[in-house]
């Protein structure tokens, strides 16, 4: 029995809103450990510079790159925040059912390419056409 087209686009849309979500919550963590490194690493040159064992500049330069971090967090945590509405708007959540998080993590990158000779096999028993087909 085949599944109507509007409800296969519907399906393609929540599954690429649900990848994008769990990127972008994969991104925000990579994005905090940044943070964490960069303030660890201000915190050590303001020390150095205190006890004068660094330039100014170099004080200066983990200083901004700190600042630069913590605007990067403020972006990936807004991308989560929009990812997570658009995720949740397909999936007809109201304002109140706003309090969940995506499971999962992206699949590992295979270590070796796939083979072509399956391709065409693989893609379409994958997709929703072929299996509202079969």
């Amino acid at each position: 029995r085949a599944i109507p087209e509007k409800y296969t686009d519907k399906l393609a849309q929540v599954e690429i809103a649900f990848y994008d979500q769990v990127a972008a919550q994969q991104d925000l963590e990579l994005v905090q450990t940044a943070a964490d490194a960069a303030a660890a690493s201000a915190d050590l040159v303001e020390r150095q510079h205190a006890a004068g064992n660094t330039t100014d500049l170099a004080l200066a330069r983990e200083q901004e790159q700190r600042e630069r971090m913590r605007v990067e967090v403020s972006r990936a945590e807004q991308h989560v925040a929009d990812t997570r509405a658009r995720l949740g708007a397909l999936l007809g959540l109201g304002a109140g059912q706003r309090d969940w998080r995506a499971a999962g993590r992206l699949p590992e990158v295979p270590s070796a390419p796939p083979a072509l000779d399956d391709l065409d096999r693989v893609a379409e028993t994958s997709s929703l056409d072929g299996k509202s087909r079969a």
